[in-house]
């Protein structure tokens, strides 16, 4: 990165060639946001507003405020326009974009936001046109005289943000929609898919580096990050993983040392449920001699997230703590993770010189001071770790399974292979809930936390043993091995439910962590799912949509509980998937 942003500023010091300033200015975004630092992203935003202006000067001039109402005038001025004003138009778009995010993470009021969600809408407008405009020059046939480079620009945009726009829940769509937005998941996979020329029934792309588009291997980063990153986080519909598997493979034999594809290969071992492979990918890229450590950083956290997988407490202090030091993403995460991978070792008697409870007290008495925040509003994550940080210190010093407790926050539960969550987290979830259990409510703790670490270790043993049962198709022989005391898919699914209901039976006695009950009923939706009883995956759902426990709890008020936000947009996609599922199950298919 450091070698192109010589170049481009060698080719162009007086920064007005178009698409050089455009170059510029994605590389200055992306120091902007890997460093959070207010400098870079005051020399992004500089930079994009001077790439704004130039592409404004290059334009078609539009025809005015009545031109823009009258209906078919953008068609109109699109078909006009000579190669230069198209490119001007689309590097517009996206300068827009950019400009937003920038802005976005940079701001700090509502009113900034309310400003770039606008231009976000006009960005949006300009690239739903200039597809219109290639589905129209391509009706008799693909059109040999709009440029590749082009071509991969539109598709990049327009199928980037319906890809965006079809995660976002059903009430927040609807919405959209009414703004002029749309989001159809399959039409912008396809959409991605076009810009490198991939089929079904290929290896090989259409499009290689001879014939492609310039923003071609973005469209590709682009559908790996979705079927490799965001299909972890929430059980979307549409994931291809062979497709995955081949755009992948293709890349990395351009891009052998490329970090975003050593990343995205170490994403593939872990929807494999192969957090090992995993990080020894990781570890190649992190050997690499980059400019901007930042990526590495990247790269750590994914390392420290496999860590969790395999309940090495060490591996993952080591990872977060490194973070914590040196990435200015989410400083009170970074630091909240290593405190409650010390607490684990502190817990397991481990002898680690610089991981004591004293060393665990010391970075949660420091979480106030770090938190941050964007468009004027903490981030949710970082509300909850000092959340828990306070209750760590006002219970004089104890967590109930806080590493595996931010495991599943983290997201790394789900793709945790079955032969580790039989060895390692069943037995250290029987032990801490069999502690527990002999103990009285009166006696644990301080006397005043024992149903919210109850309900919170069952919640744990259910997800443990749902996934254990039901791994991800992709899982490897390797992960599903059997293991001595496994007690067989059936009796974790028994288990399962048996802890999920345990969950809903305690519920009116959490006082603190109430984000738990939601998520339990989120959980005991997609185990209801997985059998196939819809009623009652639906059922589950709906207290989470409705906001509205089935059972009243006097310490949770009309406000919100922790990742609310999260919870909601996760359960919309698992109500999608339901409801695709049940149309597969129509038609005589059963679902994955």
């Amino acid at each position: 990165m450091k070698e192109s942003e010589d170049m481009l500023v060698a080719a162009d010091p007086e920064n007005k060639h178009m698409y050089l300033q455009s170059g510029h200015c994605v590389i200055q975004a992306l120091k902007g946001l890997m460093t959070f630092g207010s400098d870079d992203l005051a020399s992004a935003l500089e930079i994009a507003k001077a790439t704004t202006a130039t592409a404004t000067l290059l334009r078609r001039p539009t025809e005015g405020v009545l031109g823009k109402l009258r209906p078919g005038a953008s068609m109109q001025r699109v078909r006009h326009m000579t190669p230069l004003e198209r490119h001007a138009e689309l590097v517009y778009a996206e300068t827009l974009l950019v400009k937003a995010i920038i802005g976005i993470v940079g701001g700090g009021d509502w009113m900034g936001l309310i400003r770039e969600a606008f231009n976000m809408r006009t960005a949006h407008g300009i690239y739903r046109t200039l597809q219109i405009f290639l589905e129209e020059s391509d009706k008799d046939g693909f059109d040999e005289d709009i440029d590749m480079d082009f071509r991969s620009g539109v598709l990049l945009g327009t199928g980037t943000s319906s890809l965006m726009l079809s995660l976002l829940p059903g009430k927040v769509l609807k919405v959209a929609e009414v703004f002029g937005y749309a989001g159809d998941r399959t039409i912008a996979l396809k959409t991605l898919m076009s810009a490198g020329g991939w089929s079904d029934d290929s290896e090989l792309p259409a499009y290689t580096e001879q014939n492609e588009g310039v923003r071609r291997p973005i469209c590709d980063m682009i559908l790996l990050t979705f079927h490799l990153v965001i299909s972890v986080l929430m059980p979307v519909s549409g994931v291809d993983i062979p497709a995955a598997r081949k755009i992948l493979a293709y890349n990395m034999r351009r891009y052998p040392d490329g970090i975003f594809f050593l990343y995205f290969q170490a994403r593939l071992h872990t929807n494999e449920c192969e957090p090992e492979l995993a990080n020894k990918s990781l570890q190649k890229a992190l050997d690499l001699d980059l400019e901007y450590v930042q990526l590495q950083h990247m790269c750590l956290w994914d390392y420290g997230c496999n860590y969790f997988q395999l309940a090495d407490w060490n591996g993952a202090r080591q990872c977060f703590d490194i973070l914590r030091r040196e990435s200015n993403w989410s400083a009170a995460v970074y630091t909240y993770a290593t405190a409650v991978n010390i607490m684990e070792l502190v817990a397991a008697g481990a002898d680690v010189p610089d991981a004591t409870e004293a060393d665990a007290v010391a970075l949660i008495e420091s979480l106030p001071k770090l938190t941050k925040k964007i468009a004027g509003k903490s981030l949710p994550i970082e509300k909850l770790a000092n959340r828990k940080g306070r209750k760590y210190l006002a219970q004089g010093h104890m967590l109930f399974l806080p590493a595996m407790e931010l495991a599943y926050v983290f997201g790394s539960l789900g793709h945790t292979p079955r032969r580790v969550l039989v060895s390692k987290w069943l037995p250290h979830i029987n032990a801490e809930l069999a502690r527990l259990e002999a103990s009285t409510p009166e006696e644990w703790g301080t006397g005043d936390q024992y149903w919210d670490d109850y309900v919170l270790g069952h919640f744990l043993r259910a997800c443990v043993q749902f996934v254990a049962a039901y791994q991800p198709p992709e899982a490897t022989a390797s992960a599903l091995a059997p293991q001595p005391g496994d007690p067989g898919t059936a009796a974790l699914d028994a288990g399962a439910a048996a802890d999920f209901q345990a969950v809903v039976d305690a519920a009116p006695r959490v006082k603190l962590d109430h984000y738990i009950l939601f998520h339990n009923h989120y959980e005991y939706g997609r185990l209801y799912a997985r059998r196939g009883d819809a009623a009652n995956a639906q059922a589950n759902f709906d207290v989470i949509m409705h906001n509205k426990l089935p059972v009243a709890n006097p310490h949770v008020g009309k406000g919100k509980y922790s990742l609310e936000g999260a919870l909601q947009i996760k359960t919309h996609a698992a109500m999608s998937a339901l409801k695709e599922d049940q149309a597969k199950r129509r038609r005589g298919f059963e679902p994955k």
